[in-house]
Formats: C-alpha cells, structure tokens, sequence
C-alpha cells in the first residue's frame, strides 16, 4: 500500500483522484487551507468507501513553504513515507490583465506555481534518500493555451 499526499485534495481533480486512490487500498493525506472543507471531504471519501483505509487530513497552504514542510511531515508521522505526490491545489481569478490588479495576479502565480515547488520541495529530499517515488503535477487543458480572461494561469 503506497502513500499518497495530495495537494488542493478538499475538492475537485484533487478529491476525485483521492477518491479512486482510497478505492483502490492506498494511504491517502489531503492537504489544502481549508479544514472544514478537509473534514468534509473526509466524511465523504470514508462514507463512500467504509472498508478502506482512514484518510489523514492537514490544513496548509501551500505558498507558505515552512507550514507545507511542517504539514508533510504531520502526514509522514501517520502513513509513513511519501510515495507519491500529486500536486494538485490551484486556483484562478477570471479576469482581463487590465482589469485584474496586482494582488489578484500574485495570489494566482504563488499558488500555481510556487505551491507546486513547495509541495515539490517537502517531499523531494526524502523521495532521493529513499530511492523512490513519484512526483505528479496537476494542470488543465487551459494552462496549454492563451485563453482570454484567464491572465495569470
């Protein structure tokens, strides 16, 4: 049974793919901002799924690179070893460049794009000492392409 830690895992691609990874017999960790939601999407995936295994939740938010390393280990502590990560936690702002002011845009890139490295980086060392693991980057098919009002992702 692996180890599965998902970033953005509260709701969306995240929540759907933790919920095939509990179906199928692996540890699952969520990790997003928000524990109401977490708590939430636990009650869920363990209601769906009353046989599997007990799905650890951990509020943080990924832009803060100390709290997501603290946040990890917390998940290490109760399923051991991070196996694989999926990166999943984004967000997006719709709005025209113009119109759309500077801390929108910011929160945008430090959540996309920093949160990514961050999640990365907490789990990465351990992955290399260890000799193993899998690192998967979530996007949508509208990071591929410019699409108007959709600036900063």
């Amino acid at each position: 049974m692996a180890h599965i830690l998902i970033t953005g895992g509260s709701s969306g691609i995240g929540l759907h793919i933790a919920g095939l990874l509990v179906q199928r017999g692996d540890s699952v960790s969520l990790l997003a901002r928000d524990q109401d939601k977490l708590d939430a999407a636990k009650r869920a995936l363990q209601s769906q799924y009353p046989n599997s295994r007990p799905v650890h939740t951990q509020a943080a938010d990924v832009t803060d690179g100390a709290a997501l390393h603290t946040a990890v280990m917390e998940c290490v502590a109760i399923h051991g070893a991070i196996d694989t990560l999926i990166a999943s936690a984004g967000m997006i702002i719709p709005g025209n460049f113009a119109d759309q002011s500077g801390a929108d845009f910011d929160v945008q890139i430090h959540t996309n794009l920093i949160g990514v490295s961050n999640a990365i980086r907490a789990v990465y060392p351990s992955m290399i000492a260890a000799g193993r693991g899998t690192i998967t980057i979530i996007s949508s098919g509208a990071a591929l392409l410019g699409i108007p009002g959709y600036t900063a992702y």
